[in-house]
């Protein structure tokens, strides 16, 4: 159940964040938190380009379990992958790296090389909600840190 909690967690997380590229502003938003036996951290940076849309979003997410819940690492991991596996897209990169009882998911959307209807699919097409403004006063709302 605390391994559906904790994916449930990354995954909204990764959903809300996506947005971002190069020439423009960047947006960079950090969160941690303790769980019962595990730290969760995350990372998104979302991109704009210099027409101020987002270009590329890239959120990185990190599980530290405690050596109590090295087991339900394993299943978490199993989830991880097949979220991985399953979402194998042109401009949607996931990957995963686990090192004893740290797990990091690092998912990166290309919004730039999106079509309107993959922007839409993946909540990229409202310009007022991607703003740069807009995007941070979300991420503080939900307790993140922005620079």
């Amino acid at each position: 159940m605390k391994n559906k909690i904790i994916l449930g967690v990354v995954m909204g997380a990764i959903l809300i964040s996506a947005t971002g590229c190069d020439d423009g502003k960047k947006l960079t938003c950090t969160n941690e938190a303790n769980e019962e036996g595990a730290k969760l951290s995350q990372e998104v940076v979302v991109s704009f380009n210099k027409e101020e849309t987002i270009s590329h979003v890239k959120v990185t997410s990190t599980i530290e379990a405690e050596d109590d819940y090295a087991d339900q690492m394993d299943e978490y991991e199993e989830m991880v992958k097949e979220t991985v596996e399953e979402n194998k897209e042109e401009n949607l990169k996931m990957s995963y790296k686990r090192n004893g009882n740290t797990l990091s998911q690092v998912t990166e959307y290309y919004v730039s090389k999106m079509s309107d209807e993959e922007k839409e699919d993946n909540g990229f097409s409202d310009p007022d909600e991607n703003s740069y403004d807009a995007l941070k006063e979300t991420f503080e709302d939900q307790g993140y840190t922005c620079k």
